[in-house]
């Protein structure tokens, strides 16, 4: 072959190879969302959305169907980022994640207890399009449920009613729910985690407040509750719970006295024993704090009435590590947040 057929073939493979780069970077530069990426070590995202926020002029409060996402990982949270909004202004809604979706039940809408689901899918640079989903069976509860997902469904509790649903979850939302009652003696379940095939709620009984569980199926649902062996200290109610590495890490929630800032862990059973221990207090009394879990640290965002200020700390077998402090974009209370 000639020298000149040579160069001809070289710069035919060098054309074709430029041809498939700019392709690719065109179909990038097209893509409206970056798409979901393995986190890099424990990196992953927080999504919150909606809650009670002050007005500027004149004073009061109303409700907000703002979203915002951040980066979480070993370090801490990053800058909190806007996103799509939710479709309804609400309060207390329970938003949990799967799958690379985030799926929100109920809350308060308008001042009323509502049933509206809605999901959208997750990317690394904030969460798309919201949609309507099949709306919670609300059996006259307080509209704010607890929710947990686990091997392709959602299973919530709702509290004020002493009834539990579940149905399973996917791309196109949430299916056909399925109403159950297995409370068995407890009332006002909520503060809800999940491991393995378990669901951990606290609970009130006669007595006080206990750590209730039951086994959950994306086939049968719930199971039958059972109280494990000690009360929760304190007698409080409305801790923010949180699950990492099979152990239970509970802050705040109120008694008689009013709030606490209490914190409290305990290593999780499947046969009812569990050791509750005292932690590192929360920096603040509270309540009902928006907390999530995600690569071994706990992040809290609403812990203040209409705050903006975000409080995290890690997670360890010898419970929760010292609080740190980041800013969240709004001052709010009771958003509903996951993380993925």
């Amino acid at each position: 072959m000639s020298s000149s057929g040579s160069t001809s073939i070289k710069n035919l493979v060098l054309g074709l190879l430029l041809c498939a780069l700019l392709l690719a970077a065109a179909y990038t530069l097209s893509s409206p969302h970056a798409p979901p990426s393995p986190p890099q070590g424990p990196q992953g995202y927080m999504y919150c959305t909606g809650g009670t926020v002050a007005v500027q002029r004149g004073g009061g409060s109303t409700i907000t169907n703002a979203t915002y996402f951040a980066p979480v990982n070993g370090s801490g949270i990053s800058v909190w980022m806007p996103t799509s909004n939710s479709p309804l202004p609400s309060y207390g809604a329970s938003c949990t994640a799967y799958g690379g979706y985030a799926y929100c039940v109920g809350g308060i809408v308008h001042g009323l207890a509502s049933n509206t689901s809605y999901y959208a899918q997750l990317y690394t640079d904030g969460a798309g399009t919201w949609s309507r989903t099949s709306s919670f069976p609300a059996q006259n509860g307080s509209g704010k449920e607890s929710c947990v997902t686990y091997a392709s469904a959602i299973f919530c509790v709702q509290r004020g009613s002493n009834t539990e649903s579940f149905a399973n979850v996917s791309g196109d939302g949430i299916g056909r729910w399925q109403l159950q009652q297995h409370y068995s003696g407890a009332s006002n379940l909520g503060s809800c985690t999940s491991y393995n095939d378990f669901a951990y709620c606290i609970g009130q009984s006669a007595s006080g407040y206990y750590l209730y569980y039951s086994h959950i199926s994306p086939i049968t649902g719930f199971g039958q509750w059972q109280a494990t062996n000690s009360l929760y200290p304190s007698g409080l109610g409305g801790a923010a719970c949180v699950q990492s590495g099979g152990y239970l890490y509970c802050t705040g929630g109120s008694n008689s006295t009013g709030q606490s800032s209490q914190s409290y862990y305990t290593p999780l059973t499947t046969n009812g024993m569990v050791r509750w221990n005292s932690t590192t207090q929360y920096p603040i009394q509270t309540q009902d704090a928006a907390c999530q879990q995600y690569g071994g640290y706990i992040y809290c965002v609403g812990s203040q009435y209409m705050s903006n200020t975000v409080y995290y700390a890690p997670l360890s077998q010898s419970g929760i590590g010292g609080w740190q402090t980041s800013q969240y974009p709004i001052a709010v209370s009771d958003p509903s947040c996951t993380t993925e």
